[in-house]
C-alpha cells in the first residue's frame, strides 16, 4: 500500500515554543526566535526527540492556530477547499473562555472524522465525559505534557495509516 503523500496537521496551542516543536517534530523545520537550532540539536534529542528525518514518514503541511476561533476558522476554510485534516493537536488549557475542550467540540461538530488529540499537563476531566462531548471515543486521544517527538510522530503515523484504510471505504467524508 503506498504511503500518503501529505497530511495536514492543524496545532492548537497559545505557546508559540509548542508551535515550533510541533513544527520540527512533524517536519523536521523549525526555529526558534531566529536561533540556529543545529546548536540545541543533541540537547534537544535528549530532552524531547528527534525532528522527523526519516524515510516514509509523511510529508506534514502542519497548520498553528493560537486561539479556538482560529483553530475552528482553519477548519472550516479545510471543508470548503476539500483539503481535510487527518489530524489537531489542541492544547487544554488555552483560554477560559474558548478553551481546548471547546475548540475540540466545536471541531468535531465541523468534521466528525478528523482525529483529536487533546494535549494538557492534567486533566480533570474523566475520558468517559470527553468521549461523550467530542465523541466518537476511536478517535479522540489525550497526550499528557511534557511529550517526546516519538509520541507525536506515533499518533500521526497511526492516524495516516487509518486515513489510508477509510479513503478507501465508500462514502468516505460524504
Amino acid at each position: 500500500m503506498a504511503e500518503p503523500r501529505e497530511s495536514r496537521v492543524l496545532v492548537v496551542d497559545d505557546d508559540p515554543n509548542l508551535i515550533a516543536d510541533y513544527r520540527s517534530f512533524l517536519t523536521g523545520r523549525s526555529s526558534r526566535g531566529g536561533l540556529d537550532l543545529n546548536l540545541f540539536t543533541e540537547l534537544e534529542h535528549d530532552l524531547v526527540g528527534a525532528a522527523v528525518a526519516h524515510e516514509g514518514f509523511p510529508e506534514i503541511d502542519c497548520i498553528a492556530a493560537s486561539r479556538g476561533r482560529d483553530a475552528i476558522e482553519s477548519v472550516n476554510r479545510a471543508l470548503e477547499t476539500g483539503r481535510y485534516f487527518t489530524a489537531a493537536f489542541i492544547d487544554m488549557q488555552l483560554s477560559r473562555r474558548f478553551d481546548g475542550v471547546r475548540t475540540a467540540s466545536e471541531i468535531r461538530a465541523l468534521d466528525p472524522v478528523m482525529h483529536i488529540v487533546l494535549v494538557a499537563d492534567r486533566c480533570d476531566i474523566h475520558p468517559v465525559d470527553l468521549s461523550r462531548r467530542i465523541a466518537p471515543a476511536d478517535r479522540l486521544f489525550f497526550l499528557r505534557k511534557p511529550f517526546h517527538a516519538t509520541e507525536v510522530q506515533q499518533f500521526i503515523l497511526a492516524f495516516a495509516s487509518r486515513e489510508r484504510l477509510d479513503n478507501g471505504r465508500a462514502g468516505w467524508r460524504t
